[in-house]
């Protein structure tokens, strides 16, 4: 069970800059509404905030160039079906 806390936790904190920001001011009260084992808790509140954050970064240009690559992908569908039924795109 504390694994899924554990993914639930980075992803929020991830995601939600309001979470991070009271996960790092307060960890406990934060730490304290989920299944996590002693080392875990200890982990979440010995984690550096700038490790974090850039941690954090990485995987926001990733998932920006993730969605741009599968924005382009559905418009490149999308002409190529519109082409195959003769339909102008504009």
């Amino acid at each position: 069970m504390s694994k899924e806390a554990v993914a639930e936790i980075i992803g929020k904190a991830i995601l939600d800059i309001e979470f991070r920001d009271q996960l790092f001011a307060d960890p406990g009260k934060i730490l304290s509404g989920y299944d996590l084992n002693e080392q875990e808790q200890t982990e979440f509140r010995e984690l550096k905030r700038d490790a974090f954050e850039a941690f954090a970064s990485t995987l926001d240009e990733r998932v920006s160039q993730a969605s741009l690559l599968m924005n382009f992908a559905q418009d490149q569908r999308s002409i190529l079906t519109a082409a195959s039924f003769g339909v102008a795109r504009g």
